[in-house]
């Protein structure tokens, strides 16, 4: 709940852009990998680590192939 008030707290401020909302996203997906110990943290965290031009770029491959 506590990762939903920050997500939400972080739109309403930076506004409602596509990047914003990405950013949102990976900000509550990392605070749920600080439940997990050891590998699965690690793992989670690596998981989590795509900046928004990496997967805006993945994204505009996928459309083109």
């Amino acid at each position: 709940m506590r990762a939903w008030l920050l997500v939400s707290l972080f739109l309403i401020v930076t506004g409602c852009s596509n990047k914003s909302i990405y950013e949102g996203i990976q900000i509550n997906q990392r605070s749920q990998c600080a439940e997990k110990q050891g590998n699965e943290y690690l793992d989670c965290i690596d998981e989590n680590k795509k900046s928004y031009e990496e997967y805006k770029k993945d994204l505009e491959d996928l459309q083109n192939n």
